[in-house]
């Protein structure tokens, strides 16, 4: 099965050359990548949250294998939706769906389903790929695209990521897209994420989520970020090394209405 990009030409350059040139720019670390558990990366136009993004995919090695959990922005699709087999296109080329990893991921979590509908039209898991594309252009990706999730489906994915992360030695990165506040003043978007960082910061999936709804705080991919914390405290995971923060208004000079973006690395 396959899906061509949705947003290439929109929230990246729909131009191999420009997209690699972009990508060059934004993944630049002083130091060398090391291995991790997995990542948090914003998914807006790169105009906005590239450079976080960038900063993230610079610092970590990126596997032949990477769980990309994502939220879903659409409302189609099921509640845990993966793609199971095929190809995704970006303009750097073709991205294999690890179709082994997830019949494995599936016999563990039947809360997951095949959903093409998930994906169709969610930006989330996309913007992504060029930097998986740039960074190791053998990954192969497994895509799940989460809304609505009770703290029961959490654990039971969570676990059985943690359980394949396992079989696999550790060489599987697991991505967690998302953005963070949505549409408040820089102010009051700052001091809404900071609540939130501070329970990704101690692995805190469960007060993640509790925080978000007690402060009211709009971050898309809870859900996909509250799984991956889990999987990675299960699997022993104990720190989490936060790469970069920022907000809209850096780039687009509006302090009225904007976005959140975080990057970090779990390891």
């Amino acid at each position: 099965m396959f899906r061509d990009s949705v947003v290439a030409g929109q929230f990246y350059p729909g131009n191999r050359e420009d997209l690699l040139a972009m990508l060059e720019e934004m993944t630049i670390s002083p130091e060398p990548p090391t291995p991790a558990f997995g990542i948090i990366a914003p998914h807006a136009g790169y105009v906005y949250s590239g450079t976080v993004a960038g900063e993230v995919y610079a610092g970590v090695e990126i596997p032949d294998r990477v769980i990309l959990l994502n939220p879903n922005h659409t409302g189609f699709g099921v509640r845990a939706g993966m793609w199971e087999h095929g190809t995704w296109r970006t303009p750097l080329g073709d991205v294999k769906i690890d179709d082994d990893l997830g019949r494995r991921l599936k016999e563990k979590a039947p809360l997951l389903q095949h959903s093409p509908k998930s994906h169709q039209f969610e930006h989330s898991g996309e913007v992504q790929l060029p930097f998986i594309q740039y960074r190791n252009p053998n990954a192969k990706i497994l895509p799940i695209c989460l809304m609505g999730l009770h703290w029961e489906d959490i654990e039971v994915l969570a676990r059985a990521i943690a359980e394949v992360v396992k079989e696999e030695d550790g060489k599987v990165l697991v991505i967690a897209s998302t953005d963070m506040n949505h549409f408040d003043s820089d102010d009051v978007t700052r001091d809404k994420d900071r609540h939130a960082i501070e329970r990704i910061k101690a692995l805190d999936a469960k007060g993640l989520i509790e925080t978000t709804r007690r402060k009211d705080v709009s971050m898309c991919g809870v859900y996909a970020t509250a799984v991956m914390l889990f999987a990675a405290r299960i699997y022993g995971v104990k720190d989490v090394t936060e790469v970069a923060y920022d907000t809209s208004a850096t780039y687009s000079g509006d302090t009225s209405r904007v976005v959140g973006y975080y990057g970090a690395v779990v390891r």
